[in-house]
Parts: structure tokens; C-alpha cells; sequence
């Protein structure tokens, strides 16, 4: 008798964390940075475009791209024009956005071995990663105890300015009127970050500091820029597979 191969389960719903927060292990769900758990973006809103499927065999991804070897390359390269771009096969659901929208890194991929849920997975299987950067001391302490609108004047004129340093607009701008609309009038006198310095800090992790918990609504307007932007593309040429981001 002749078994199919089992189908991997689909990934937990991802959810927001502040990037200055401890990393919560992979079979539970993040949290917030007051010990709730933070609310589920709706599964219909994670979808992979260009037609991708939620579910994957077992592949071995980047740095390497094994399965896209001397062979394979030479391949895609006769088949294709040299100038067409090709999605990745092991590209996951949270890799779209790379590198300023994307998921934090899975754990299986940076250690070099197997990601179990394929496409499925809901964090980053690109590598590598640019170094989360976190604030220390006195002033972790300070945006633990901020409140949302003493958050979201601090951050918000750092999210403006990254998404038109990481050419993020227009897209990102619906998403930037939610935060902005968050805000109550007078808005409150920004936190002084002294050293830290946030234009270092991706996009992703911008908006995920700008609240507490970000509301629903702002999630979803989330997963709809990433499911708008094209995920990094594999383009053949007369030197092989080149990563575009």
C-alpha cells in the first residue's frame, strides 16, 4: 500500500512583540510586554501571494540554497530569460516583506538544519539577519512603563522616516494614518531616547514598539502591506542565482 506523505500542520498565527523583549519559545504563542497574550490576526488575512501554497515537504533553505545547486541553477538559467525573477520554493510565509516587513528568523534555518513547517512558517527563513537592536538599562525600563500614546509619539516620526528611507512608500502609507489616527489630541511630549537609537531597528520592529499591543485592525493592515510587497526573488543568470531583495 502506498502512503502519501503527511502534510505539515500550519504554523501557529504569528502576533506583535516589542523587539526589546525576551524571546518566547517556538511552541508558544509571543506576548505582550504586560504578560498578555496578544490577540490572533485572523488566519484569512496570512495568505501567500503569487499564488503560493500554506504547506511544503521538508527543504533545506538559505545560506547555500542546496536545492537550487550547480545543477538546478544551470537549469532555471536555459529555461528562463535571464532576467525573469523566480520565487523561491522555500520562500516562507514569514519571509515575505524581507528584510524590513519579515518575521523574526527561524530557529531551524539558523542553525542550518530543517524548517518542519515549510511554508507554512510563519518566521523569516532568509538569511542573515540583521541584529535586533534593544535598548538597555534605564531605558528598557522607561518604554516597559510608557503608555501607547507616549509610544506612539515617539516612534511614529522614526516609522515616517524609515519607510521612505527603505522606499516603503506609498504602500506603507494606510498603515502609517492607523498609527497616526491612534493618537489622542494634545498628543503627550515624546520619551527621550539619549543613545538608543531607533533608525537602526527595522520597520517591522518600529511598528511593533510604537503600542503596547497593537489593535486588530492594525495587524491585519500589517499582513496586507507584506501580502502586497514581492518576496525576494532568485534571478538566474550567466553566474548562477543571484538574491534579490
Amino acid at each position: 500500500m502506498h502512503l502519501s506523505p503527511a502534510v505539515p500542520a500550519a504554523a501557529t498565527t504569528a502576533s506583535f512583540c516589542e523587539p526589546w523583549a525576551s524571546a518566547p519559545s517556538m511552541l508558544m504563542q509571543e506576548a505582550d510586554i504586560s504578560g498578555h497574550t496578544r490577540t490572533p490576526v485572523p488566519e484569512a488575512v496570512y495568505r501567500i501571494p503569487h499564488g503560493g501554497s500554506s504547506a511544503s515537504g521538508r527543504f533545506r533553505p538559505p545560506p547555500g540554497l542546496e536545492e537550487v545547486g550547480a545543477s538546478g541553477s544551470s537549469q532555471l538559467a536555459q529555461a528562463r530569460p535571464a532576467d525573469t525573477p523566480v520565487v523561491p520554493f522555500w520562500c516562507s510565509k514569514g519571509s515575505f516583506g524581507h528584510p524590513q516587513l519579515c518575521g523574526r528568523p527561524c530557529v531551524h534555518v539558523a542553525k542550518g538544519g530543517v524548517c518542519p513547517s515549510g511554508l507554512a512558517c510563519t518566521y523569516c527563513h532568509f538569511l542573515p539577519h540583521a541584529a535586533v537592536v534593544k535598548p538597555g538599562g534605564s531605558m528598557r525600563r522607561t518604554l516597559l512603563a510608557a503608555t501607547d500614546q507616549e509610544l506612539l509619539a515617539t516612534f511614529l516620526p522614526f516609522i515616517r522616516k524609515k519607510a521612505g528611507k527603505e522606499g516603503l512608500l506609498p504602500l506603507a502609507n494606510d498603515l502609517i494614518n492607523l498609527l497616526e489616527a491612534e493618537m489622542h489630541e494634545p498628543p503627550p511630549t515624546s520619551i527621550s531616547l539619549v543613545s538608543f537609537r531607533p533608525m537602526k531597528m527595522t520597520f517591522m520592529h518600529l511598528v511593533a514598539s510604537s503600542m503596547r499591543r497593537l489593535p486588530l485592525h492594525i495587524q491585519v493592515e500589517v499582513q496586507r502591506l507584506k501580502a502586497n510587497l514581492p518576496p525576494p526573488a532568485l534571478t538566474p543568470g550567466s553566474w548562477g542565482m543571484s538574491l534579490v531583495l
